[in-house]
């Protein structure tokens, strides 16, 4: 394993490194991505010596000897991308590592000992996935055709490694919470064929109760709607418990009780394309102690879990990932309690102090995890402001003991109709940032949009959003920070979510609180998800 988590291929022959590519011309409100910390600061070179090593390291990659038996030529008389294949497989030759990789690359792959290169049409666009294998491998071709969903992996020395599984599309829905127990929207998605209980991959929802430590109506909806799934599928109830169900309280203003389901599509829906769509990797993170909470163990136990959600996801290169949702624990007295009981201290006994503590430090575990930063010292987490992801979304509650990770993405050769983006909002009332997360998730708009120009085609945004810590909005003063009878939490969260719903023109719209290290100070990450309808 590699330095950061993820295993490095005993030879990479093409594709979409997620080491290599690098955004050069983010828009005014979508934040830079993916920075290095290589010696040169740029992405790995094409010209030999393998590029640089995971991300941050910024060590080298060996070059690496080819067995003879795989140097088995293409047909010379090969179409322009299968020529583009012969020219990456002569750097695998020279024993190059991690190559820059064009948005048509197609992946190579090695069929047997002894045999030529195949080009793999089913990879056009994102190459080899190589976190899907432990060890590193090729995917043989014959495989893929018979069993498009499953693709077998074999190492450059022709042992197997077993199966990976290969994203399927996805259908991104959002469903009216009328009750703080109503699971009928996920339950007609269900009944209409729309995707089957079992395909469900993650629900992302606002509920109505208070946001704060005690607001039980997040377990409320959360025992609802695993009741569905339970009632609905063949999955066991445990199973069924393993499903990412990430609710954020507080639907303060005009905000709207809602859900968001993530879902495979049935099979055969829709035929794989080129183009990017959305894909969903989830996954749970190990168990996060109280004494874990706002320090550097958490930061490393959320980077592991986000990485393995991209594996899932099939997303290879960090700036395909355009949302992060997570849910972790705050504490409380009783786990306060029995921290001191084991001889271990918490960051902070204020228990609503936690909640912000316990997002802002989930969020630096996704920007180390994305390649947004260097991994933080202690001293930093909830204070160096300067340290942040423009595409996390934190929140905890008292519901659970690890972190739920959802990462929403794009990728090639998946297919669907849905696309996600993401902007930045620079301060509370910042549409613009909006309007810039819904055209980076592919939709045209005239220069100065009103919500009629969405045509129904906006699935949902999720906002971050944080009283600005120096007390101002566009030069004017407020008394958010001072206020002793309403927490600043509901009035940033209320003021947000008008601006949101505003530029929607939909009140049921993902916006959550306390976003320190989410974005820049008084701001925050906004993503968007939209249905191409392609």
């Amino acid at each position: 394993m590699g330095a950061r988590g993820f295993s490095r291929p005993l030879v990479e022959v093409a594709g979409a490194s997620w080491r290599s590519r690098i955004r050069t011309s983010p828009t005014a409100h979508e934040e830079p991505r993916g920075r290095r910390a290589t010696t040169a600061g740029s992405a790995p070179s094409r010209s030999g010596g393998g590029g640089t090593g995971p991300i941050g390291t910024g060590a080298p990659i060996a070059p690496r000897r080819v067995p003879a038996r795989w140097r088995g030529p293409l047909d010379a008389g090969a179409e322009p991308l299968e020529r583009h294949v012969i020219a990456v497989l002569d750097g695998v030759r020279r024993g190059e590592g991690t190559r820059d990789a064009a948005p048509t690359d197609y992946g190579v792959v090695i069929t047997g000992p002894g045999e030529a290169p195949f080009v793999d049409r089913g990879a056009a666009g994102r190459g080899v996935s190589w976190c899907s294998a432990p060890r590193g491998g090729y995917l043989r071709a014959a495989e893929a055709r018979r069993e498009p969903a499953r693709r077998r992996q074999y190492r450059p020395d022709g042992r197997r490694e077993g199966w990976a599984r290969m994203p399927r599309p996805i259908e991104v829905h959002k469903v009216a919470i009328e009750s703080v127990t109503d699971g009928s929207g996920l339950a007609r998605l269900i009944d209409d064929g729309v995707f089957s209980a079992d395909d469900v991959l993650a629900v992302i929802g606002k509920t109505e109760g208070n946001g704060g430590v005690n607001d039980y109506t997040r377990i409320l909806a959360d025992r609802a709607f695993r009741e569905v799934l339970v009632a609905k599928g063949g999955r066991s109830a445990a199973e069924v418990g393993e499903v990412p169900l990430v609710w954020s309280g507080g639907t303060d203003g005009v905000l709207s009780p809602h859900a968001t389901v993530f879902a495979y599509a049935p099979r055969d829906r829709y035929p794989a394309t080129d183009e990017l769509r959305v894909t969903v990797g989830v996954a749970m993170s190990r168990e996060i102690l109280p004494e874990d909470i706002g320090r550097p163990e958490m930061v490393r136990k959320v980077a592991e879990g986000v990485r393995v959600a991209m594996e899932r996801a099939g997303i290879t290169d960090p700036a395909d990932v355009h949302y992060v949702q997570t849910k972790t624990p705050l504490l409380v007295l009783d786990t306060i309690n029995e921290a001191k009981a084991r001889g271990r201290d918490v960051v902070t006994e204020d228990t609503l102090k936690s909640m912000d503590i316990s997002n802002s430090t989930t969020a630096l575990g996704i920007a180390v995890a994305l390649g947004e930063i260097e991994e933080p010292r202690a001293e930093q987490i909830h204070t160096d402001l300067s340290l942040y992801s423009s595409v996390a979304s934190c929140s905890s509650g008292v519901e659970l003991d690890r972190a739920q990770i959802v990462v929403v993405g794009n990728a090639r050769g998946i297919g669907g109709r849905f696309r996600a983006g993401h902007g930045v909002m620079r301060d509370a009332l910042d549409a613009d940032g909006v309007w810039s997360a819904i055209r980076s998730a592919g939709l045209e708009l005239p220069e100065r949009p009103h919500p009629d120009d969405l045509k129904g085609r906006l699935v949902n945004v999720f906002l971050k959003c944080e009283a600005d810590p120096g007390g101002r909005v566009r030069g004017r003063r407020n008394i958010m920070l001072d206020d002793s009878d309403v927490h600043w939490h509901r009035q940033i969260k209320a003021a947000v979510g008008g601006v949101a719903a505003a530029v929607t023109g939909d009140p049921a719209v993902f916006v959550s609180v306390a976003a320190v290290h989410q974005g820049p100070p008084g701001g925050g990450p906004v993503a968007a998800v939209v249905d191409l309808g392609e």
